[in-house]
């Protein structure tokens, strides 16, 4: 048993470090686009972009080192399933970080003086997310406020199917909270929202019968 809990150990120790390494990723993506939007293409954009790189690279090599201890039975069935489920969603964020940068410098990518505000807008919501999915991960998988946080995570992103599914997880955890509850009206609402309009595309988009 004592083996059991020192492995357990070397995979929290593990994962504090990933989740560092994608924290560190996130700093170093801000300060690139930061970069890019005073100073434009050029090699402060590039040497940024390489910091980045190594720092996503660096985090991606942790992850596998973590999924090799797990593959090799350091946990328990269940929690070494939800560990891999959550490396494996997690994962995508510093790669998105990373694939804007690159996408940025291979297209040569020049943003109008009209539409930098918005550019900029729509990065630090994206940034913010990933912040909330962190806080996310550092609180307790059993308690309302983790998946209250992953629900405004989903939400920010678009996705108002996953943003209800957990809201209502939250809900159900935390049946007498107001405000909880207040959100799920607001998530599901918008979810009907966003299906009426698909609907509504979906009919004007359709080929009407010939008489």
């Amino acid at each position: 048993m004592g083996f059991l809990w020192r492995k357990q150990e070397k995979v929290e120790t593990m994962l504090e470090n990933y989740f560092a390494g994608c924290d560190k990723c996130f700093d170093l993506f801000e300060e690139a686009f930061a970069i890019y939007m005073e100073s434009g293409l050029g090699q402060a954009f590039t040497d940024a972009i390489e910091e980045t790189h190594q720092s996503e690279a660096a985090a991606d090599d942790m992850r596998r080192e973590i999924e090799y201890t797990l593959y090799g039975k350091a946990l328990l069935p269940d929690s070494r399933g939800d560990i891999l489920g959550l490396l494996e969603t997690f994962d995508r964020m510093p790669g998105f970080a990373e694939n804007v940068l690159f996408a940025i410098e291979s297209q040569r990518l020049q943003i109008k003086a009209k539409f930098q505000k918005d550019i900029k807008k729509l990065v630090e919501v994206n940034v913010q997310a990933y912040r909330l999915a962190r806080k996310a991960v550092e609180m307790s998988p059993d308690s309302g406020a983790y998946y209250d946080t992953l629900a405004h995570v989903y939400f920010g992103q678009g996705d108002f199917e996953n943003a209800v599914k957990y809201q209502a997880r939250a809900a159900e955890l935390e049946p007498h909270s107001g405000m909880i509850n207040k959100q799920l009206q607001a998530f599901c609402a918008k979810l009907d929202e966003s299906r009426g309009r698909q609907d509504s595309d979906a009919a004007q988009t359709d080929p009407q019968d010939e008489p």
